[in-house]
């Protein structure tokens, strides 16, 4: 995992498939996309990158 600083911004990148899966399907109550997500969901709408919940 990174975690970046970008405007103020925190980003964290997941690239580990196991963590990833984690993530998204193990602990996905746990886990919020954030400020960033809720922005671009306007431009490219609530695909499988960009949906939260089932």
């Amino acid at each position: 995992m990174l975690r970046l600083d970008i405007g103020g911004m925190p980003i964290v990148v997941v690239t580990s498939a196991a963590t990833v899966n984690q993530v998204t399907v193990k602990y996905a109550k746990s886990f919020w996309k954030g400020r960033l997500f809720e922005r671009m969901r306007p431009l490219v709408g609530n695909g499988l990158a960009n949906s939260e919940g089932p």
